[in-house]
Order: structure tokens, then C-alpha cells, then sequence
């Protein structure tokens, strides 16, 4: 019986741990928006260069860890439906984040 108690009380505490950790994993904290502009001549390459632009501005505003684009939340883009000056525009906002808790890699 103290056996099977024993076993019992370790089986709650293990779920309980894993529970509470798996709750931090993937928990983001976020800074305010940041904007990203870019333009080319090449239609296929202004939304990329709109989001190098906004990674250079967020390490900028709040260091490397919330330069992550792919981390980013609200992300929308504006651009351009036709060239202006010959080269297409596009701008993107987005709010900067980082994951908190467990390391997430």
C-alpha cells in the first residue's frame, strides 16, 4: 500500500511539473509596432527587403531578441499596386516579440 501511495504522489508531481513548464513554452512578450519600408524594381523582391528593413529597425529599438519577423504579431502589409517612380513600394508593421519561459530555440 505505502508502495503504491508512493508511486501515486511521484506520478502527481510529475504531471504537475510537466504541465506548468509546458504552460511558459511558447508565452511571447511584445514591444510596440515597428514599421519597414522597402522598394525595387523587381515586384517579387520589395515585400523581402520591407522586412529586412523592420528587422534592422527593431534590433535597433529593442536589441536582437525581438528582431525575429517570424516572431512578429499583427504583421500587415501595404504596398504599392503600381510603380511609383519605376519601382514598387511596400511597407510592413508589425509588433516585435520574443519568446519568454522555456527556451524555445
Amino acid at each position: 500500500m505505502k508502495r503504491l501511495l508512493t508511486i501515486a504522489l511521484f506520478a502527481a508531481a510529475t504531471t504537475v511539473a510537466v504541465s506548468g513548464a509546458q504552460a511558459g513554452f511558447g508565452a511571447k512578450t511584445c514591444k510596440s509596432w515597428v514599421s519597414g519600408t522597402g522598394s525595387s524594381v523587381i515586384k517579387a523582391t520589395v515585400k523581402m527587403k520591407a522586412r529586412i528593413n523592420w528587422v534592422q529597425k527593431t534590433k535597433a529599438a529593442y536589441g536582437t531578441s525581438y528582431a525575429k519577423f517570424s516572431k512578429a504579431k499583427n504583421v500587415a502589409f501595404s504596398c504599392n499596386t503600381v510603380k511609383v517612380q519605376g519601382k514598387w513600394l511596400c511597407t510592413v508593421r508589425a509588433k516585435p516579440c520574443k519568446s519568454v519561459g522555456l527556451k524555445s530555440g
